[in-house]
C-alpha cells in the first residue's frame, strides 16, 4: 500500500536512459554512481516500519498531482459502495524519494474487507486493492505493473497492467479471496474501518516488506534485470550495473561488520 516499488523502478530506468546517451569510460563511472544511489534507496526504503502521515491534497499543491484522476478512483470506489477513510503520506518513501512525494487516498471496501489505496507517480496514477488477514497473510491486486520486486511469501499478490480500471481490479481481488475463503472457511479478516486501521496494517506490511529485502540482498539480480527489459534490450548496461551493485552491497557490508 505504498508507492515505493514504483519509486525504484522509475530510479533505475532514469539511470539506464542517463547511461545510453553516454559512451566510453563515462559508463562505468554512472554505473558506479547509479548502483550506489539504488542501494541507498533501497536500504532506506526498507528498513524496518514505515512513518506515516495523515495528509490531503492541500499538502501536495507543489507536487503538480493530477487530480482528475485521483477524482476517477474516487467516484468509482464510492459507486461500488466503498468508504472515504483518509489521506496519507509515506514519510520514509518522501524521505528517501522527495522526488516523488504522493498522496495515498484511501477507501475501504467490502464492510471493511478490504482497502483500496491510489497514489500518482510520474504522471501515472496506481491503485492497490489489500485484504489481511489475521494470521500475517496479505492478498494485493494492482495495477503497479512496474513493480518488478519479488514480495514475502505470506503476500500474494496479483499485477495487472498498468491503468487496469479500479472495477477490474476489484473482481479479480474479490474472485481471489472467494477462492482463498472457500479453501480455508475459517480464515478471519482485518477489518479496514478507521485510518489507524489502515496506517496500522501499512506498518505490519512494512516491516514483513523489509525483512524480506533484507533476506534476498536487497535487490536480486532477476529482479534488476525485469525492471530493466524495457530500456535495455541486450542487457549489457544492467549487467554493468548490477556487477557495481554487487560491489556497492559488500563494501557496505563490510564497512556495517567492521
Amino acid at each position: 500500500m505504498n508507492p515505493v516499488f514504483i519509486a525504484i523502478a522509475v530510479g533505475v530506468l532514469l539511470i539506464l536512459i542517463a547511461i545510453h546517451l553516454v559512451k566510453g569510460k563515462l559508463v562505468r563511472t554512472l554505473c558506479r554512481m547509479g548502483a550506489a544511489k539504488i542501494y541507498r534507496q533501497i536500504r532506506g526504503v526498507y528498513d524496518g516500519e514505515h512513518k506515516f502521515e495523515a495528509a490531503s491534497r492541500a499538502d501536495f499543491e507543489e507536487q503538480e498531482l493530477d487530480w482528475s484522476t485521483y477524482d476517477e478512483i474516487a467516484t468509482v470506489a464510492l459507486d461500488k459502495g466503498g468508504v472515504q477513510i483518509g489521506g496519507f503520506e509515506n514519510l520514509t518513501v518522501s524521505e528517501v524519494h522527495p522526488e516523488n512525494r504522493t498522496l495515498l487516498e484511501i477507501y475501504g471496501i467490502a464492510q471493511g474487507k478490504a482497502a483500496i489505496a491510489t497514489y500518482q507517480i510520474d504522471g501515472q496514477q496506481f491503485t492497490d486493492v489489500i485484504t489481511e488477514l489475521q494470521d500475517g497473510r496479505f492478498v494485493v491486486t494492482t495495477n503497479a505493473e512496474l513493480d518488478k520486486l519479488t514480495t514475502p511469501s505470506t503476500v500474494d499478490k496479483h499485477t495487472m497492467p498498468v491503468g487496469t480500471p479500479l472495477a477490474t481490479l476489484l473482481t479479480a481481488h474479490g474472485d481471489t479471496m472467494n477462492r482463498l475463503m472457500e479453501g480455508e472457511p475459517g480464515v478471519q479478516l482485518v477489518q479496514f474501518n478507521s485510518a489507524e486501521d489502515v496506517v496500522t496494517s501499512n506498518r505490519r506490511y512494512s516491516v514483513i516488506a523489509s525483512e524480506h529485502r533484507k533476506s534476498v540482498g536487497y535487490l536480486t539480480k532477476d529482479e534488476l534485470v525485469a525492471i530493466a527489459e524495457n530500456d535495455d534490450t541486450d542487457n549489457k548496461l544492467t549487467e554493468m550495473l548490477w556487477k557495481e551493485f554487487v560491489a556497492v552491497s559488500a563494501a557496505a557490508e563490510g564497512k556495517e561488520a567492521a
